[in-house]
């Protein structure tokens, strides 16, 4: 899928900056504004590494920048423009972001990796339900947010029955698998389902 490159000015100090317009079948249809290895997107206000493929959080872009990942990839003169370049287009928070309403039909983001191995529970009223990659972490949302305890009867478990819950008590109140993504890694990750690749999704919801 190919996108038009039109050249702009930044308004600091004259840099080169691209913007970078993605035909998109969603509501969303992002208009990407780019400096080599960071962008910006405006529909969702956050800065993201293109190498990474994750959304920066905004104090954090500067140290990004600088770590061994990184080190061949930008100068220490090019890591200033690229800060000065997040500071112009002032994203949004990492905890606003996380509340952020992504319908599940939604196209999937081209800039944040996108995952196959999706767990979505299906006890979640609205439309945006719980979403995570690992059976441990559902279990985990099912017992705190839900009361949920399945068919598990009671005294110790076996390993073989706590093997078969996997499968069939988790299933129970789970959707698997599902496409998903997150805009931000580590303390502010927050998985959400998006539509698979290729399918003619209806639009984004925002909060």
């Amino acid at each position: 899928m190919s996108s038009l490159m039109v050249p702009l000015l930044l308004p600091v100090e004259g840099l080169p900056l691209a913007v970078t317009r993605s035909p998109s079948t969603s509501l969303h249809d992002p208009v990407e504004l780019s400096l080599g290895l960071i962008g910006y997107d405006p529909s969702y206000r956050v800065i993201f590494c293109r190498t990474c493929q994750y959304a920066l959080v905004p104090n954090t872009i500067a140290a990004h920048l600088a770590s061994e990942r990184h080190l061949d990839d930008v100068t220490r003169q090019q890591r200033t423009h690229h800060v000065r370049f997040a500071a112009l287009k002032g994203p949004m928070s990492a905890e606003l972001v996380q509340k952020t309403q992504i319908a599940p039909d939604t196209s999937p983001i081209p800039y944040l990796a996108l995952y196959s191995d999706g767990i979505a529970c299906t006890l979640c009223e609205g439309d945006n339900p719980y979403v995570c990659r690992a059976r441990t972490t559902m279990r985990q949302h099912l017992k705190t947010a839900h009361s949920w305890r399945g068919c598990a009867k009671p005294g110790r478990p076996t390993k073989a029955s706590l093997a078969r819950g996997d499968s069939v008590f988790i299933g129970q109140a789970t959707r698997e698998p599902v496409y998903c993504q997150t805009f931000h890694k580590g303390n502010f990750v927050r998985y959400f389902e998006v539509a698979p690749p290729g399918s003619q999704p209806r639009g984004a919801s925002r909060a």
